[in-house]
């Protein structure tokens, strides 16, 4: 994303053209953990604020991504653009749940929680991993479907081995068929995704789409617009809090199911209907453009 903004903005020297820049990754997590010289660092922010303020409008995908524009340096406006889901409200059937529990040999009856997504540490898989042998300690059975691939990958599949959850935790790999993975979803009883690096938590939207609920830590991106009990189920950056929410509410199928309905019916957004506020807000940047007097480009 960064050297496509660049290539606009060289665009932009020759020909002035309307642009939206989106921004949907915490770059500072990947700055700060990957450049250690600090004038390399500086100039790598200026090099990124000056993407942004090159862009005629800002979208974010929530407004907690608003504050990692602000540690960039960006003073300016911007406008919340929620990601769509491209997964359809569907009702998943009985016999294609139990085939996702005969492929992995999870007993009919054993709760199920899921995780999708890269396998980053950042993502904070080592809470749930945690979360995971707090609960194998308090004696309760279940499994987590961890879902999708990542360069830490290996170093995450050691810990679940260290902690002694092999027989907890199943790793399926990344999965494409998008329509297989929304029979995951509908499998599980619960999405835990205690992420504070992820700026709208699609995979949220994504479970709600099945009617599968989602443990979210309070006061993260993904958590925007969730109410506690009502839309999702919210709790602390611990693993500790993890694993005593989970204890709670996992045995409570009504809840589980209200829930969940309740997330397919108020916080799911299909993609069409994101599509259409994209298109209709780019008519508003392409007037705008239209009818304003431009100085000349300085990116």
């Amino acid at each position: 994303p960064i050297a496509t903004s660049y290539f606009f903005r060289r665009i932009n020297r020759i020909k002035r053209i309307p642009m939206v820049l989106t921004y949907h990754t915490k770059y500072e997590y990947d700055f700060e953990a990957r450049i250690p010289s600090l004038a390399l660092k500086h100039r790598a922010y200026g090099f990124l604020l000056n993407n942004i303020k090159s862009a005629d409008e800002v979208w974010v995908t929530s407004k907690g991504t608003a504050e990692s524009l602000r540690k960039v340096g960006y003073q300016g406006d911007y406008i919340v653009m929620p990601n769509g889901c491209d997964l359809p409200k569907v009702c998943i059937t009985d016999d294609e749940r139990a085939m996702i529990r005969r492929k992995h040999n999870i007993p009919e009856g054993i709760p199920v929680l899921i995780f999708v997504g890269r396998m980053m540490w950042y993502k904070n898989i080592k809470i749930i991993l945690e979360a995971c042998e707090i609960l194998k300690e308090r004696g309760r059975d279940f499994r987590l479907l961890m879902l999708g691939m990542g360069p830490d990958e290996g170093a995450i599949k050691k810990y679940t081995a260290k902690l002694n959850l092999n027989d907890k935790v199943i790793y399926t790999g990344q999965l494409l068929d998008r329509s297989e993975l929304q029979i995951y979803y509908s499998t599980a009883d619960l999405l835990v995704f205690p992420s504070m690096f992820d700026t709208n938590g699609l995979v949220v939207r994504e479970a709600a789409a099945s009617s599968t609920p989602s443990l979210l830590v309070e006061g993260s991106c993904a958590a925007e617009g969730i109410t506690d009990c009502e839309t999702g189920f919210l709790c602390l950056e611990t693993a500790h809090s993890v694993a005593t929410s989970i204890d709670k509410i996992i045995d409570n199928k009504d809840l589980l199911n209200r829930v969940g309905k309740n997330a397919q019916n108020d916080i799911y957004i299909s993609w069409d209907d994101s599509i259409k506020n994209a298109y209709d807000r780019y008519q508003v940047v392409i007037d705008k453009f239209n009818s304003t007097p431009h100085e000349p480009y300085k990116y």
